[in-house]
């Protein structure tokens, strides 16, 4: 118990089953985390801070990302339980995360094929485009990131002038929806005609990334701020030496799950071609950012890297590329450990 000026709090443990836990977040995303027809998983802000009842969704910069692992999250939901809603669910999410992967197709800013878009927003409501735009570019640029691109605009309209998309992905959006892809088509699909519908999706994604020598190109014809694995960038490029072992890594699991999914031999051999030849098998060895110890950096780079484990190891065939990966997950979980984080367990566990 501790007192404050707005009154009493009072923090206690409360013990519960997995299953108890899992309905428990569920009601909450349910209630205050969806946005859109299309469901998407996203942050909510409380316009009286603690009253949950005035919690509002909201787009933010990763609604894939977010969606992408609520896609794994229900498919693995539905593989235990067996619950036709978590299925439901699954279907729904999957069909919201294809919808970003063509809205950015047509208008008046066409992006190539293929690209994924961060967030989408209705028409008819507030213009995004007047509160982000090339002068808040110019300003991140000038005061927070050296490598800020200026987009203009940051939010196109889609070719049915019923929807604003955000520009600018990242690879954040790629490792959550693979991450979803690949359990939605282990435990999830059951028909052809379901697997074929995932299919032309990851095609259309994982084409995209081979086209464009492994980068995402935004409406502008150039990579975005943060959607770059070509081995000119991270093997060459001293503005991506940080981001060299955890995007390899991210590229790879892109390329294993596509292979996984559609059993196209390109990918595979894309795969094999940067994991040996460009050093990526290598990079991934040294997967984690620099570091001062547990916490100490953006979790979120810590979640990606494991969501592309889950994948990249239990898919691997190869002794000599998964014997570097799992040295790559131990020296990662030493880390990591102490902070006692359950995803990050499970996975480990899992690998």
């Amino acid at each position: 118990c501790f007192a404050t000026k707005a009154g009493l709090s009072y923090i206690a443990t409360k013990p519960m089953t997995l299953a108890e836990k899992a309905i428990h977040f569920e009601e909450e995303i349910d209630k205050y985390h969806r946005r859109t027809e299309f469901e998407y998983v996203s942050d909510a802000t409380m316009t009286v801070p603690g009253d949950k009842t005035t919690a509002k969704a909201h787009a933010t910069d990763n609604d894939g990302h977010f969606t992408g692992i609520y896609l794994g999250s229900a498919s693995l939901g539905y593989a235990v339980t067996k619950d036709p809603e978590q299925k439901r669910k699954a279907h729904q999410t999957f069909e919201a995360l294809a919808f970003l992967s063509s809205v950015t197709e047509g208008g008046e800013h066409p992006a190539p094929k293929g690209f994924i878009a961060r967030a989408v927003l209705p028409t008819d409501g507030p213009d995004p485009n007047l509160t982000l735009n090339p002068d808040t570019d110019r300003e991140r640029r000038a005061e927070r990131d050296a490598l800020w691109k200026i987009m203009d605009p940051r939010w196109p309209v889609d070719e049915s002038g019923d929807w604003y998309w955000k520009c600018d992905s990242s690879s954040d959006e790629l490792d959550g929806y693979y991450f979803g892809f690949g359990l939605y088509y282990d435990h999830v699909l059951e028909t052809d005609a379901e697997k074929d519908r995932l299919r032309d999706v990851v095609r259309t994604m994982t084409d995209h990334l081979l086209i464009h020598d492994y980068n995402m190109v935004d409406h502008d014809g150039t990579p975005t701020r943060w959607g770059h694995f070509s081995p000119k960038d991270l093997n060459q490029n001293e503005d991506w030496w940080i981001e060299r072992g955890l995007n390899s890594q991210s590229i790879l699991t892109f390329l294993t799950v596509a292979h996984h999914i559609t059993g196209d031999q390109k990918y595979r051999d894309a795969y094999l071609h940067l994991a040996i030849e460009e050093g990526y098998a290598m990079n991934v060895m040294t997967t984690m950012k620099i570091q001062n110890g547990p916490g100490s950096l953006g979790q979120a780079d810590d979640h990606m890297a494991f969501m592309n484990y889950y994948h990249l190891i239990r898919y691997e065939t190869d002794p000599t590329l998964l014997s570097m990966y799992q040295n790559s997950i131990y020296w990662y979980w030493l880390l990591e450990k102490y902070e006692r984080n359950a995803f990050m367990d499970f996975v480990y566990a899992a690998c």
